[in-house]
């Protein structure tokens, strides 16, 4: 059996992932890249007409704004 390991925190108490959880995380999205690219998956998908398929682009939010804690309030209704 494994050894649980205690989490990491800073001085916000925000969890600090480990280097082998980033290096995993990295791994996966990469992996999700490289099944298929939009325009594959369209072509390959003609059932689907009009459906348009694009990469999302994100920014992280700030824990102390009012918008993330908006979002993390809905999100727990």
């Amino acid at each position: 059996m494994k050894k649980k390991r205690s989490l990491l925190r800073d001085s916000k108490g925000n969890i600090i992932p480990s280097k082998e959880m980033v290096l995993k995380v990295d791994r996966m999205l990469k992996n999700l890249d490289g099944l298929a690219s939009p325009s594959s998956i369209l072509q390959g998908c003609p059932e689907a007409p009009g459906i348009v398929l694009e990469k999302s682009i994100v920014t992280p939010l700030d824990r102390e704004s009012k918008n993330y804690k908006k979002i993390v309030k809905e999100y727990e209704k």
